[in-house]
């Protein structure tokens, strides 16, 4: 029989059922009728999609094995995560035990460190106070010496002034004298003229 045949039989079937009353769109079937004309349905079917239904269940008992397997696995792989996290945990306790030495070494060495670094910030800082008094002291020094420099000059300039004002005297006296000689001769030799007249 014909898949279209199975059909047309399955169509017939449900227009001459009796109708649901009060809902004209719904009928009574037998359920005995309708399962035989599903099973001819079936049996009416080509090869093709009979084997394609086979290989579409094929595949999801495929997939739902590689489900499966893949579930496993990640189990697996979990648990082998989780022993290989505790092993490490307790590789990493026993390890931390065993180097107590080098923990104690290592807070002696950043203790021995921490001082020595305080002690060169305290003799830095020494250092700096000791130069910045030297240069109060060096700069007192110097003024002192600058000021000492100035009186002494002062004192050589004074003497040089009060010299040169001896000196200014001496030259203004001898102008005087020289002027009065000039002037003692001018008139000598305007006498001389005046005679000879």
């Amino acid at each position: 029989m014909s898949i279209f045949r199975v059909l047309d039989k399955i169509e017939n079937a449900i227009h001459n059922s009796t109708p649901l009353w009060p809902f004209r769109d719904k009928v009574i079937i037998s359920k005995d009728k309708f399962l035989n004309l599903i099973e001819k349905t079936r049996a009416s079917l080509p090869e093709e999609m009979k084997q394609a239904r086979w290989v579409t269940k094929e595949n999801q008992r495929i997939l739902q094995e590689a489900k499966e397997k893949s579930d496993e696995a990640l189990r697996e792989a979990k648990e082998k995560a989780r022993i290989i996290i505790q092993e490490a945990r307790d590789a990493s306790a026993k390890l931390i035990d065993e180097n107590e030495i080098v923990v104690q070494a290592r807070r002696k060495a950043e203790e021995t460190l921490l001082k020595a670094e305080q002690e060169s910030e305290d003799k830095i800082r020494k250092a700096i106070e000791t130069a910045r008094i030297k240069s109060e002291e060096t700069e007192a020094a110097a003024r002192e010496i600058l000021g000492s420099a100035y009186e002494h000059a002062n004192r050589i300039m004074g003497g040089l002034e009060t010299e040169l004002s001896r000196i200014l005297s001496i030259v203004q006296t001898w102008r005087k004298q020289i002027q009065q000689g000039i002037d003692s001769q001018s008139k000598t030799a305007n006498r001389e003229k005046v005679l000879q007249k």
